[in-house]
Parts: structure tokens; C-alpha cells; sequence
């Protein structure tokens, strides 16, 4: 993601060797980090088969098209119910004891469970909604759930530097109801500006930000659903950065507009006296 802002920036930019720099140094550094992840498969592994645990199991069309896609069905598992609980296990290591099914998961899961999410475009989009605000009035949803633009998840202690109505208003843990309807009055105004005075330059990042946030957080709830909200806390953070900027700008630009009409009035009250 920080890679194509600067790539972005960097074609924008009328520095273009600084900016050009910057986002290749970070294109290596990515497709570096792509590479090592890709090269260890114990996590990629763990997540697919969490994935199936805890949204596949459960229901019996799901599980029957995994089937049907060659996934052995492990001993003890009935599709339509829950995955046996143990305590000294996740969900899916308790699959994965199956070694048919380990095996499988290894060879063929990831690209199976990719396939699942393109044959089934519905469930891809709609599935992660209820997880990303959390309680809000808009939703009328009570259970903060992942909520993951507005996490719960606890890492350690923090101090607060803003008073705590400030903090509650950016970044309130489970309602993101804040960022929602700060960004939609900031997506109307912007584009009643773009309409009426044209697009503005420094809106690429922020806009560029944001589209990648939400590409992400789809990716994250597929991925990795055991860490949904651990990674997740970036991206809420980036957000509302992001809409933050957007806000500035615009407010810039509605204080320039303020200065030029205040000035064509004074202009027009008293004109300036004809040479002879």
C-alpha cells in the first residue's frame, strides 16, 4: 500500500527523483517481504484452515462445495455444527489433526478457498460488512464484533493525549460511526469542489490511502480471520488521517474561495479611479 501511494506521489510530484526514489526503495522492500512470506506456508496454512473452521464448517452448502472441491472431511466433523472445541487447540489445528486433511490444506487449500471467494462474488463482499464498523447507529448492530476501523483489540497500555470527548470522537474502540459520517460529508463536499473548481492535486494520497485501506480490509478478513484485528489497527488509524487530510484541503480551498470573493465585493464597491 505504501509502496503505490509513493508510486502515485512520485508521478504527481515535481520532485520526481526524491519521490521516484522513495517508491522504488519501497517496491523492492515489498515484493522482498512477498517473497519470505510466500516462501513459509505455516501461517498461509493456519489461516486457510481457520477460515474453513470457522465459516465453512458451519454450513452444510459451504462444506458440501468444499467437498465437492476435493477437501476430505475430517473424522468427527459434521457439517452445519461447529468445529468440536478444545481447549488446548484452535479450531483449526483441531481439523488439521486429520493428516488427509493437513495434507490437503498444504497442496491445495489456499488456491481452492481463493476459488470459493471468486465463485461466490456475494458472499466475498457482503460476509467482512458486519465486522468492519462495529456498534452504530447507522447499522443499528449492538455487538462491536472485530470492528475493524474502530478495533477492541487491547496490545498494552496506552496514555491519552487528547481530552477523552476528542479521543471518543476520532477513534471510539467498536464504533466507527465517527469515521462513516465524517467521510461521507467529506466525499459530498469533495466532490462538489471537483464539480465546481476541479480536481486538486492534494487529494491524490489521502484518496489513494483510503482506496487502499478498503481493498485491505477485505483482504485482511479473508486472510487472516484468527488476526483480523490486530492488522487491522493500521488501517483504522490511516483512515482517519486520510479523511483528516482531505478535510484540510478542503477547508483550505473553501477559505481561498472566502478570500478571492471577499476581495472582487471590495473590488466592485470601490472600483478603481480611470487614468485620464
Amino acid at each position: 500500500g505504501l509502496a503505490i501511494t509513493a508510486v502515485i506521489a512520485a508521478i504527481r510530484a515535481t520532485n520526481h527523483r526524491a519521490w521516484g526514489g522513495l517508491a522504488i526503495a519501497l517496491v523492492v522492500l515489498g515484493a522482498w517481504g512477498q517473497h519470505t512470506y510466500s516462501a513459509n506456508r505455516v501461517l498461509s496454512d493456519f489461516n486457510v484452515a481457520e477460515n474453513i473452521a470457522d465459516r465453512i464448517i458451519p454450513s452444510e452448502s459451504k462444506t458440501a462445495w468444499f467437498v465437492d472441491h476435493g477437501m476430505p472431511l475430517p473424522p468427527g466433523i459434521t457439517p452445519g455444527q461447529s468445529v468440536p472445541a478444545d481447549p488446548l487447540r484452535a479450531p483449526a489445528d483441531v481439523l488439521r489433526i486429520d493428516p488427509a486433511f493437513a495434507h490437503w490444506v498444504h497442496a491445495d487449500g489456499m488456491k481452492v478457498y481463493v476459488h470459493f471467494l471468486l465463485a461466490h462474488p456475494w458472499y466475498t463482499f457482503r460476509a467482512p460488512l458486519d465486522d468492519f464498523v462495529g456498534t452504530s447507529p447507522l447499522t443499528g448492530n449492538n455487538d462491536p464484533g472485530i470492528a475493524m476501523l474502530a478495533p477492541t483489540a487491547n496490545y498494552g497500555e496506552t496514555r491519552d493525549l487528547l481530552p477523552a470527548p476528542i479521543e471518543d470522537a476520532l477513534l471510539s474502540p467498536g464504533n466507527a460511526g465517527s469515521l462513516i459520517i465524517g467521510g461521507i460529508v467529506v466525499a459530498v463536499y469533495l466532490v462538489m469542489q471537483w464539480r465546481r473548481r476541479g480536481y486538486d492535486s492534494r487529494w491524490t494520497v489521502p484518496i489513494a490511502v483510503l482506496v487502499i485501506d478498503a481493498a485491505l480490509l477485505w483482504i485482511i478478513w479473508h486472510g487472516a480471520p484468527g488476526e483480523a484485528a490486530r492488522h487491522s489497527v493500521a488501517i483504522a488509524v490511516t483512515a482517519r488521517v486520510a479523511v483528516m487530510m482531505l478535510a484540510a484541503f478542503l477547508l483550505d480551498r473553501w477559505l481561498v474561495d472566502r478570500r478571492q470573493d471577499t476581495g472582487a465585493c471590495a473590488s466592485e464597491r470601490h472600483p478603481a479611479p480611470s487614468v485620464p
